[in-house]
C-alpha cells in the first residue's frame, strides 16, 4: 500500500442549511490510497468524501468557501471512524488528478472544506495474487555531489575522455556528454550532424585558456571563483558557450562589486555583453553619485550617447537641476575639442543634449542666472554668448520659475513619481506595520504648480552688477500661467514599499517633509495590554533606508502630527504622562530636524486626543476630537509659529473624531471621521470647507459622502481627495473595506476607483515621490479584489442621488464571469 502524507491548509468550515455541492458521480478504475493529516476537525464518522479540482470560474455562492470545479470529482467510502487534526488520518480510496483540490467531507447535512496539494506518484504496486505491495521511494541527496566526484576525477586522470578543447596552444580534456549537459552550445555541436561533431579537438576562438579552465572547473564541480581579475574572462567564456548560470553569477557579482573606482569600466562589460539588468543599476548608481563622480577625470571619458543615457534614463539623482546643467556644460567644454557640427553629423550635439536632457522647468531664473554669469565655462570652437543665447530660449519655452516654495522641497524630480502610500492599519491578518504604494498615472503632476512665470530676455555686454562678469544682464516680465488641469486615476498596482522598523504598532503620527515619510510614536500591545512608545523613524525612498530620529520627549499615541514651515509639530494625543501633568491642554512638541531635536512649545488649551492637524504656510489647525471625557469635540483651534499663541476659531458643522483635515487651494477641509448622537456613534457623511482667507470665514459642506466609513484612510492630491480602506458600521468584511473612493473637488463629482487588493482599516495614507524603477517591485496580492469599480447604472443609486454599483449577488455573477479578465487598466467610474 502506497501513502501520500499532505498537510492540509486551512481555509474555512461552513455548514451549508440550504445550498449543498451537485451530487458528485462515482469514479471506476485503479485507485491509489492516499493519507490526509492536519485536518482542522473532527469527524464522526463521515460518510462521504468528496474531492474536486479547484477552478476559480465555479463557485458555491457562500462566502469563505473554496471553489470547487464541476469536472474530475471522485467519491469513495471512509475507512476510518474519525479523523483529527495531529492525530488521525482519514483514509479513503480514489483516484486523483495531481494538482490542487478542494476536500469535503459530509456528515448528514453539514459540510467541510479543506485544500490540500495533490502530488502524482506511482500507481500502487500490485502482486501476482492481486494484492498491494508495501513500496516505498528512496532519494539520496549526496548523490549528485558523488557522481560530479567521479567525473572529476575520470577528467582530471584522462579515463573516457572524448574531446580535446583547444585555445591559444593550450588544451583542455573534457567529456561530451558532461559538456552538452551543461551548455547548449556543445548541445548543439555535438549532437547535430555538424563538422565539430566528428572531430576529436575542438579550436575555441574568443575565449581565454583561464576562462574554460575555470568553466571546466565549474561544470565538474559546481564551485566557481570569482575576482576583480578574472571576472571579464569568465563572462566572455560563459556567454561564449552559453553557460547562463555563469553569466547570472558574474552578473550578481559585478553588482556587488560595483563603486566609485570601477563603475567605468563595469558599464563597459555590461554594454559589451548586453547585460541589460546590470546596465541599469550602472546608469542608476552614476545618476545616484552623479555629484561626484562629474568631478573625476573618468567622468569626461563618457561618450555622448552614455551622457545621454544617464540623463535621459530617469533615475534619481542627489543633486539640484541646475547642478545637471552645470556638469553637462563642463562635460560639453571637455568633448568639444573641434568645431561642432550640424545635426546630421557624428561629433557632440551640444544643443540636442541641452534641449532633450535639461528640465528647465526645476530650474529658477535666479539659479539660471547666477551658472551664465559665471567665468568657469571657457568653450574653444563654442561662441559662448551664442549657447547661452540658445539655454535662455530654451527657458524661456519651458517656461522657467523664479519662484519655488521652500516647503517640502525636493532636490530634484527626476526618476521620480508622485504615489499615494498607505502606512501600517490592519487586515483579515491582524496588525501589519508594511508600507504600500500606488501610481496614480499620468494625471498626478509631477512638479508643484508655478506660482509665477518669467518671460525672458537676454542682454549681451551691459554690466548687471555685483558679483557678475558685467557680460550678460538677463531680465523677465512677471506672468500668470494656470496650470493645466488633469485627471487622477488611481487604477494602477498596489506594490510593497517596506516596513516600519518596529514592532507591529498602530495609532502613530505620519508627516512628509522634504520627501522623508516621518513616522513617530504609536502604541502596540502585549498580552492584551497597551504601551505607547515615543520612538521616531525617518523613511527616505531614493536611498530606500530606515534611520532613527531622536524621540517624543514624553510618549504618545492617537495625536496629530503636522508640518509647519521647516519643522513637525506634535499636539495632544494619549500619553502615559497624563496622570502625572496637567489634563486640561494638550502639550505640543516640535522637531527640528537638523538639530534632530524635540522641544516643548505653547500647549493647546483644551486637552483631546483622536483629533485632526492640517497646515497652511506658518500656520498649524487642529479640529476635533475626543476630550479627557471621552466627549466629541466640534472645535477648531490655530497656532501660529512666529508668536506661537493658539486661537480658537468657529466650531465645526458638526463634532468629529477619528477623521482627516488638509487643505486644498488656501481652504481647510475636513473629512470621514463620527460623532455621537444619544450615546451613539454616527458616521459623519459630509466633507466641509472653511475659507482661511475670506472676510467673514464660515464653515459649509461641500459634498455627501457616498459610503461614510469608519477608519478608511484619506489623503488629498492636487484637488482631489481619495478614501481608501475603512468599513462601514459592523460590516467590516465586506466589499467597503477594500473599497476606494475619489471626490473630484474642481469637478464636484465622486468616481469609484479599482479596489485594494485586501480589506484593510485603521491605516494612514500620505504622497510621497518614489523612484519610478525599483530593484524590488513586488506587486501586492490581490486577493481576489481584482475586479473594477463598482459603479452602476443609473437604476441603482441611494437616496442621495450617487451611483451605489449593483447588488452582492449581482457582484458575485459578474466576476464569475469576468475573473479571469484581471484588467490592469480599469478605469474609473463616475457616481
Amino acid at each position: 500500500m502506497r501513502w501520500l502524507e499532505e498537510s492540509l491548509t486551512y481555509f474555512d468550515w461552513t455548514k451549508l442549511a440550504s445550498k449543498s455541492p451537485r451530487a458528485p458521480r462515482t469514479v471506476v478504475g485503479a485507485a491509489t490510497v492516499y493519507r490526509v493529516v492536519g485536518l482542522n476537525a473532527t469527524f464522526d464518522c463521515p460518510r462521504t468524501v468528496v474531492v474536486a479540482h479547484n477552478n476559480r470560474n465555479h463557485r458555491p455562492k457562500t462566502p469563505g468557501l473554496l471553489r470547487p470545479a464541476c469536472c474530475g470529482r471522485a467519491v469513495a467510502q471512509c475507512r476510518s471512524a474519525s479523523a483529527h487534526a495531529g492525530v488521525g488520518s482519514l483514509q479513503f480510496k480514489v483516484e486523483l488528478v495531481p494538482g490542487r483540490i478542494g476536500l469535503w467531507t459530509r456528515n448528514c447535512n453539514c459540510y467541510a472544506m479543506a485544500a490540500v496539494e495533490v502530488v502524482p506518484i506511482a500507481a500502487a504496486a500490485v502482486g501476482d495474487e492481486g494484492k498491494e505491495l508495501n513500496g516505498i521511494v528512496f532519494e539520496s541527496f549526496s548523490h549528485t555531489g558523488t557522481i560530479l566526484k567521479g567525473l572529476n576525477e575520470l577528467r582530471l586522470k584522462g579515463v573516457l575522455v572524448d574531446v580535446t578543447l583547444r585555445t591559444e596552444g593550450k588544451v583542455f580534456r573534457a567529456h561530451r556528454a558532461v559538456l552538452s549537459a551543461c551548455s547548449e552550445y556543445f548541445r548543439a555541436m555535438f549532437s547535430d550532424h555538424t563538422r565539430e561533431s566528428r572531430l576529436s579537438e575542438i579550436n575555441l576562438r574568443n575565449i581565454s585558456p583561464l576562462g574554460i579552465e575555470l568553466l571546466l572547473d565549474y561544470i565538474y564541480t559546481a564551485k566557481l571563483s570569482l575576482n576583480l581579475a578574472n571576472i571579464q574572462e569568465v563572462l566572455s567564456a560563459a556567454s561564449y558557450i552559453q553557460l547562463e548560470s555563469v553569466v547570472e553569477a558574474c552578473l550578481n557579482y559585478l553588482d556587488q562589486q560595483l563603486d566609485l573606482d570601477n563603475y567605468i569600466d563595469v558599464l563597459i562589460i555590461s554594454e559589451m555583453y548586453s547585460l541589460k539588468r546590470l546596465n541599469h543599476k550602472v546608469y542608476r548608481f552614476i545618476c545616484h553619485h552623479l555629484n561626484v563622480i562629474s568631478k573625476s577625470q573618468e567622468f569626461f571619458r563618457l561618450s555622448e550617447r552614455q551622457i545621454e543615457l544617464i540623463l535621459a534614463g530617469d533615475y534619481p539623482v542627489t543633486c539640484t537641476e541646475i547642478e545637471v546643467l552645470g556638469i553637462l556644460l563642463r562635460w560639453i567644454q571637455a568633448n568639444c575639442d573641434e568645431p561642432p557640427v550640424t545635426d546630421s553629423g557624428g561629433q557632440a550635439n551640444y544643443r540636442q543634449l541641452i534641449r532633450n536632457n535639461i528640465r528647465f522647468m526645476d530650474i529658477s531664473l535666479q539659479e539660471l542666472y547666477n551658472l551664465l554669469c559665471s567665468e568657469e565655462f571657457q568653450f574653444r570652437w563654442i561662441d559662448r554668448y551664442e549657447l547661452y543665447d540658445f539655454i535662455m530660449k530654451i527657458g524661456d519655452q519651458q517656461c522657467i520659475k523664479y519662484k519655488i516654495s521652500p516647503l517640502n522641497k525636493i532636490q530634484n524630480y527626476r526618476g521620480l513619481e508622485l504615489a499615494i502610500i498607505k502606512i501600517g492599519g490592519f487586515d483579515l491578518s491582524g496588525i501589519t506595520n508594511e508600507i504600500t504604494y500606488c501610481f496614480p498615472g499620468d494625471g498626478v503632476a509631477q512638479h508643484p504648480p508655478a506660482t509665477s512665470l518669467g518671460k525672458v530676455k537676454l542682454v549681451r555686454n551691459q554690466s548687471v552688477g555685483e558679483g557678475c562678469s558685467g557680460k550678460i544682464k538677463i531680465s523677465y516680465v512677471d506672468r500668470q500661467v494656470k496650470p493645466k488641469r488633469k485627471d487622477v486615476k488611481l487604477n494602477g498596482k498596489w506594490r510593497y514599499l517596506t516596513t516600519i522598523p518596529h514592532i507591529k504598532q498602530s495609532n502613530f503620527g505620519v508627516v512628509v517633509l522634504n520627501n522623508a515619510l516621518y513616522v513617530i510614536g504609536g502604541c502596540y500591545d502585549i498580552s492584551l495590554e497597551e504601551y505607547i512608545h515615543p520612538f521616531g523613524f525617518r523613511y527616505c525612498p531614493i536611498k530606500n533606508k530606515w534611520e532613527t530620529i531622536a524621540p517624543l520627549q514624553q510618549d504618545r499615541c492617537r495625536f496629530s502630527l503636522n508640518v509647519v514651515g521647516h519643522s513637525l509639530i506634535a499636539v495632544g494625543g494619549n500619553s502615559e504622562m497624563d496622570d502625572d501633568g496637567d489634563r486640561s491642554v494638550s502639550t505640543c512638541e516640535q522637531y527640528d530636524p537638523i538639530a534632530d531635536k524635540w522641544v516643548y512649545i505653547e500647549s493647546l488649551p483644551e486637552y483631546r486626543t483622536q483629533h485632526a492637524g492640517a497646515a497652511f504656510g506658518a500656520t498649524l489647525y487642529v479640529s476635533g476630537g475626543l476630550d479627557l471625557y471621552g466627549a466629541v469635540l466640534g472645535s477648531l483651534w490655530s497656532y501660529y509659529s512666529f508668536n506661537e499663541k493658539w486661537e480658537k476659531l468657529p466650531n465645526m458643522l458638526h463634532p468629529r473624531a477619528d477623521h482627516v483635515m488638509f487643505t486644498i487651494n488656501r481652504k481647510l477641509y475636513v473629512c470621514g471621521g463620527w460623532y455621537e448622537v444619544n450615546g451613539q456613534r454616527v458616521l459623519a457623511d459630509s466633507i466641509d470647507c472653511y475659507d482661511l482667507f475670506s472676510k467673514s470665514p464660515t464653515w459649509h459642506t461641500v459634498t455627501k459622502i457616498p459610503t461614510p466609513k469608519y477608519h478608511a484612510g484619506i489623503v488629498a492630491v492636487q484637488e482631489k481627495i481619495y478614501i481608501i480602506g475603512g468599513f462601514c458600521s459592523d460590516d467590516i468584511f465586506r466589499h467597503t473595506a477594500a473599497s476606494v473612493e475619489c471626490y473630484d473637488v474642481a469637478e464636484d463629482r465622486w468616481h469609484n476607483l479599482r479596489k485594494y487588493p485586501k480589506n484593510i482599516w485603521e491605516h494612514t495614507c500620505a504622497n510621497l515621490y518614489i523612484p519610478k524603477y525599483r530593484d524590488d517591485m513586488e506587486v501586492i496580492d490581490d486577493g481576489g479584489n481584482d475586479d473594477e469599480g463598482d459603479g452602476g447604472d443609473e437604476s441603482s443609486k441611494d437616496g442621495n442621488g450617487f451611483d451605489r454599483g449593483g447588488s452582492d449577488e449581482e457582484e458575485e455573477e459578474e466576476e464569475d464571469d469576468d475573473d479571469d479578465d484581471d484588467s490592469d487598466n480599469a478605469s474609473s467610474t463616475a457616481i
